[in-house]
């Protein structure tokens, strides 16, 4: 199974602002009259100007940019020339309710919904397809950690539940010292090039813009925003950087 990492890190100039006077010029017009001060502009063309940069194509960057920009101006910048090359293209991509601590336990229920509602928003096809999970034990100290699992989720959403190692083996047949088991029935595969679409096409639904071969090479303050100088020359603004670029940065 492969756990729940974080989006990045956010950067910004303090708390959020609140209410339209957080969104650019262009994103308040569209969505009526700010009642409080404009953002700053930075001496640069509308163009160039964004509320938030997302920097990092994969699932997390995708993700968190289609969020933001139901209330912002987003771009969404990838260093290669296509998205999700790297640890999105290579994620075991599995919905294991049960799994992890208990923190990462409630955003994977809080998730479940969720994949339901992007496939059905962005047209999408079904995002998560049945695979249950087997837990199992082999010796006698690992029956006693499993029985411990077991019983700190019992009444949690789709815990695992414990079952006769024979049910197991018939059931996967690869598995063989088994001396203990559990399954979690409700447990997924995650078609994550369809998550990553649909991300991609709310974001660009919402407004947002995505930028391929924009490789971010310099980050430095500009009063109340960032300037972010791309490979090649090119330079954009933005208020907040979210940095969602991965271990390949």
């Amino acid at each position: 199974s492969e756990g729940v990492r974080g989006a990045g890190r956010v950067d910004g100039a303090g708390a959020p602002s609140r209410g339209a006077a957080a969104f650019s010029h262009a994103h308040a017009a569209r969505l009526g009259a700010s009642r409080g001060p404009p953002r700053p502009i930075y001496g640069e063309r509308m163009s160039t100007i964004r509320d938030v940069a997302v920097i990092g194509g994969g699932i997390a960057g995708a993700s968190v940019a289609h969020e933001l920009a139901a209330s912002r101006s987003v771009v969404l910048l990838e260093a290669e020339t296509a998205l999700g090359t790297h640890s999105t293209a290579r994620s075991a991509a599995t919905w294991i309710p049960g799994h992890g601590v208990a923190a990462v336990r409630a955003l994977i229920t809080a998730s479940g919904p969720r994949f339901a509602a992007l496939a059905a928003e962005w047209d999408a096809p079904p995002l998560l397809a049945p695979r249950p999970v087997f837990w199992t034990a082999s010796d006698a100290d690992a029956e006693a950690a499993l029985a411990a699992v077991v019983a700190e989720r019992t009444g949690e959403p789709d815990a695992p539940v414990p079952v006769d190692p024979d049910e197991a083996r018939l059931r996967c047949p690869a598995l063989r010292e088994v001396r203990a088991a559990a399954l979690t029935e409700a447990a997924a595969d995650v078609d994550v090039a369809a998550l990553h679409a649909a991300y991609l096409r709310g974001l660009r639904a919402r407004g947002g813009t995505v930028r391929t071969s924009a490789r971010v090479v310099a980050l430095r303050r500009d009063g109340a925003g960032w300037r972010v100088g791309l490979a090649g020359g090119d330079e954009l603004h933005a208020g907040e950087i979210v940095d969602a670029a991965g271990a390949w940065a």
